[in-house]
């Protein structure tokens, strides 16, 4: 299927580099950068692009093919063609990014080769210098063959650094990082403390005792938080039913969903989805 974008308010300011008749190996198909005072939504279906994008600021959900994550200000996410993605900036926190959309059988090798290709988000990996890097070489090299052959260099350097900085923290200051990665990672999922101790080698009570110092609650309240919050943005900026949004963030059923949702928004998933279509 052909790709579907669709977009709220003003688009984001979107540039086209030289055209070339031959997209083979590797190609930037456009880059550009979205404001945060123009929040954004996404769908593409059987994406015929891929796309490596940087949260200057703001928050928001992305959903590749029908797993949710968050992403958050210094994440940068990847997201590959030929998959379903739907992405959307949070209404109250707009994302700020910087991005550049590229195809052609060299990327989608390089992502394989450096083990990068199950992998979205990267947390906290600023890759903001590299794609300015690729948004001025689309600026200023007119030459098409020689364009092509400095982007392929360039998007390599970016492989390589992502995959150097993929790696999970190694130390005990990084933990609460760690585990909130790891929260974020696995949001749809049913998350058990259980599950954060076994992935993170620290014992249940010592986990709860250092995220709560650091974030102020505890990880049971961080996830309860998170899922209402993604659940906030589709009741807002997608058709999807209610039942529908409580299965894809695994509620147990509709109700429980609906009653945790009041007691954290003030109000039920559809008065809140009435009063923001208003």
């Amino acid at each position: 299927m052909s790709n579907i974008s669709h977009h709220h308010a003003q688009p984001p300011t979107v540039f086209h580099p030289t055209p070339i008749d031959n997209e083979y190996p590797f190609w930037i198909t456009q880059y550009g950068y979205s404001s945060k005072e123009y929040p954004w939504h996404e769908i593409r279906i059987n994406s015929n692009v891929s796309c490596l994008q940087y949260v200057v600021s703001g928050s928001g959900v992305i959903i590749s093919d029908n797993h949710s994550f968050r992403v958050g200000q210094g994440d940068t996410f990847l997201l590959m063609e030929g998959k379903d993605q739907n992405y959307y900036s949070d209404l109250d926190d707009p994302i700020e990014k910087l991005w550049f959309n590229f195809r052609g059988v060299l990327g989608t090798e390089l992502i394989k080769i450096y083990n990068l290709d199950k992998t979205i988000i990267f947390r906290n990996v600023c890759t903001a210098d590299l794609i300015t890097d690729m948004h001025n070489l689309c600026k200023n090299e007119t030459d098409p063959n020689k364009f092509q052959d400095k982007a392929a260099r360039l998007f390599l350097k970016t492989v390589q650094f992502l995959s150097r900085n993929n790696s999970k923290p190694n130390t005990s200051n990084d933990i609460e990082e760690y585990i909130r990665y790891y929260i974020d990672s696995h949001i749809t999922e049913n998350i058990k403390l259980s599950d954060i101790a076994e992935f993170s080698n620290f014992s249940p009570e010592h986990i709860i005792r250092i995220f709560k110092k650091k974030y102020r609650m505890t990880p049971h309240q961080y996830i309860i938080s998170c899922k209402i919050k993604i659940a906030s943005t589709m009741l807002a900026v997608s058709n999807k039913s209610i039942e529908e949004i409580s299965n894809s963030l695994n509620y147990c059923d509709p109700h429980h969903f609906s009653a945790q949702f009041e007691k954290y928004i003030g109000c039920r998933p559809s008065e809140y989805r009435k009063n923001k279509k208003m």
